[in-house]
């Protein structure tokens, strides 16, 4: 399970390097670097969550979902805002979080 947690997101943290430094140089430094930090912050509670003793990975695994939430909001922004040529790498983008997502929620229960 962990490990296919990671690869997930490390999937989505690849596909976002390449989309945020593909946008506009104006917002490449805005909500670029935000979806890419936030990427992160979820990656990083994901490894925390799975060096940490079994009573401790519940905070870090919520956090991982908090980060999440923030993330695809960030990705309704793009949108909204028609940052990018091609929404299609967005959506695909949104069905990856969609899945991380219900496999962070099923460690998480698993763990409670």
């Amino acid at each position: 399970m962990e490990l296919s947690v990671i690869n997930k997101c490390y999937g989505i943290k690849k596909n976002i390097h390449l989309i945020a430094h593909g946008l506009r140089k104006e917002h490449r430094y805005g909500i670029g670097k935000q979806i890419e930090d936030s990427v992160h912050r979820i990656l990083e509670n994901i490894l925390f969550a799975k060096q940490v003793s079994k009573h401790l990975k519940p905070s870090y695994l919520t956090t991982a979902l908090i980060y999440l939430d923030l993330f695809r909001l960030d990705l309704r922004m793009m949108l909204d805002l028609k940052l990018l040529a091609n929404e299609t790498n967005i959506w695909k983008i949104h069905e990856e979080t969609a899945e991380l997502g219900r496999m962070l929620g099923g460690w998480l229960r698993s763990v409670k």
